[in-house]
């Protein structure tokens, strides 16, 4: 029977390993297998292909399997691979070893124990900034439907600055899933904590019940990229003494890259000279990837930032975009780059007019009430003033807010009377929308820069 298993083993390899790999976005390198009677010698080596070439990665596996009873349990072949990860980072490429312990099923399904050495990766290129890794473990399980689970023991990562900890991360046994039919991923972490040592040994903060998401999608080769996180309180001990250290109930974050040429991006390692790129890209080849990539008229977006707080809310979104206006103007900046400040100023302005942008902001009608009558009453108190002065500054505090006067008081930059009366007419028109949603909201469209959909006229880009 141990026979007939590796026989079968063998021609699952042969049969499933390409596909597999393409799956994940590798291709199989090179592929050895030596079959004996109760085990299976294995070599393979996955080169990254699509988006995996922009950091060069690659993988390794070689080990030995073992070819159980058709009938065992867990599974019908075990075995043990040393796994190594290859990348690049800052030019340099490192290598994260580990080993990959586990059983396979007849179905196609894997369970392993899956280990990891630690590793240090240079954060800049003279490696002033570090991130140190430290060596990790989990339980894997992997399904022929293309999903993968990876359930992990605590994770700690520690950023350096010539040696020195500077900023450390520990997650508290998160759980990731990977699926390559829809090109998507998830983690999940009941806890992560933050501390900067160089400042204090106490924990920085806390965020509890973090849930993170991202999915890719391709049509006709535009890449489109979409990220979520959601978590639940972040709890910042050092402002105990205010009274603000369970301040924050939630955090949630959207964002999105769209309308990426997938081959330009494969590209960018001939761009950047990496040392994995087969030869650097000519001054004239980089100048068409540019104009091609703003061709397709990418956009970058922070579709959401939004902050849930026992006190109010307060949401943040920004989105960038090319516009067939930007093609134009990339020609033109290549054709004649600017060789004086009054022309490099002329040309920053040109690259706004070229593009479509806004962003937004939105506070709750209680977060506003507690901002007047908290900050006033911080500043007075540090500056030793007496508690009449905070209510005064709260008044008026709410009696801007509520009316959206301190949109007005953009209007005294103009010096002459008719840009100041067509700047207070623009911000009346402006106030209506602040004051019915509680929200302001800049865009550059066309060349024109609106609040709340309103024309600025005479504003300086």
């Amino acid at each position: 029977m141990p026979a007939l298993n590796g026989f079968l083993l063998e021609g699952r390899l042969n049969n499933d390993l390409i596909a597999l790999a393409e799956q994940h976005d590798y291709r199989v390198e090179s592929l050895e297998i030596n079959r004996g009677y109760g085990s299976t010698e294995l070599e393979l080596s996955l080169q990254g292909t699509g988006l995996r070439k922009i950091n060069g990665q690659s993988l390794e596996l070689a080990g030995t399997l073992e070819h159980g009873n058709f009938f065992s349990v867990p599974g019908m072949i075990s075995g043990d691979l040393d796994i190594s990860y290859h990348a690049y980072e800052q030019g340099v490429r490192f290598t994260m070893p580990g080993t990959l312990s586990g059983s396979m099923n007849l179905n196609g399904s894997v369970s392993a124990r899956l280990t990891t050495e630690g590793i240090e990766l240079p954060l800049d290129p003279g490696a002033v900034l570090t991130l140190q890794v430290a060596p990790a473990a989990g339980q894997l399980t992997s399904h022929r439907s293309g999903t993968i689970a990876v359930d992990m023991e605590p994770l700690m990562w520690t950023v350096t600055e010539n040696s020195e900890p500077l900023f450390v991360m520990d997650m508290n046994s998160p759980v990731m899933e990977f699926s390559t039919r829809q090109q998507s991923w998830s983690m999940t972490a009941p806890e992560v904590s933050y501390s900067m040592p160089a400042v204090s040994s106490d924990v920085l903060l806390v965020v509890d019940n973090i849930q993170a998401e991202g999915r890719q999608t391709s049509d006709d080769d535009q890449v489109n990229s979409h990220f979520a996180v959601n978590t639940g309180p972040v709890q910042v001990p050092s402002l105990s003494e205010q009274g603000l250290d369970s301040l924050i109930e939630g955090v949630t974050v959207r964002s999105s890259v769209e309308n990426l040429d997938r081959k330009l991006l494969e590209r960018i390692p001939e761009l950047l000279g990496r040392g994995d790129a087969e030869q650097l890209m000519s001054v004239h080849d980089a100048s068409q990837w540019l104009l091609d990539l703003v061709t397709s008229q990418p956009r970058v977006a922070v579709d959401e930032l939004a902050v849930q707080t026992s006190k109010g809310s307060f949401a943040f979104a920004f989105d960038l975009a090319g516009t067939d206006k930007t093609r134009a103007f990339v020609q033109g900046l290549l054709d004649n780059p600017p060789q004086t400040l009054v022309e490099e100023s002329l040309m920053a302005h040109a690259a706004l007019q070229s593009m479509a942008m806004s962003a937004s902001v939105h506070l709750s009608d209680d977060l506003l009430d507690w901002g007047c009558e908290f900050i006033p009453q911080q500043i007075v108190q540090e500056q030793g003033g007496q508690p009449a002065e905070a209510v005064l500054y709260s008044t008026l505090c709410n009696t801007m807010v509520n009316s959206g006067d301190f949109l007005t008081m953009s209007c005294l930059q103009f010096q002459e009377a008719e840009q100041q009366m067509q700047c207070l007419n623009s911000m009346q028109q402006a106030k209506g929308a602040w004051k019915e949603s509680r929200t302001v909201k800049m865009a550059l469209e066309d060349g024109q820069l609106l609040l709340n959909g309103v024309e600025l006229n005479g504003f300086p880009l």
